[in-house]
């Protein structure tokens, strides 16, 4: 198994990564916020969503010191670990709890 094995782009998650531990990444297309938490959307209903619990989000917010999670819109993300799969709609999710293991750059944090 190569290292570039174990890196899947968030535009070429398939069911086959289900369950399976990889680096995802990709760009963070929209982000919907509610009481449990955050949605970041990376794409079409093919791509897989990000879901975050409200306090990492707040922490999240606060490492990249933002106070509005629509300020995500346009970042690039990094996640080691699971994709699972709902149950009941079969969409694809990741969970990052832990900056450890997940990280971003804002779009802002690229302009020259």
């Amino acid at each position: 198994m190569s290292i570039a094995s174990l890196c899947v782009a968030s535009t070429d998650v398939e069911e086959k990564h289900s369950g399976r531990r990889r680096l995802y990444w990709g760009t963070i297309r929209y982000v919907n916020e509610d009481e449990t938490g955050a949605w970041f959307n990376l794409g079409w209903r093919r791509a897989p969503s990000l879901r975050v619990a409200p306090e990492f989000l707040a922490e999240l917010m606060e490492a990249k010191g933002i106070d509005d999670a629509e300020d995500l819109q346009g970042a690039a993300f990094l996640y080691y670990g699971p994709l699972r799969q709902a149950r009941t709609s079969g969409r694809l999710l990741l969970f990052p709890n832990d900056l450890d293991w997940f990280t971003l750059r804002l779009a802002d944090e690229d302009v020259l």
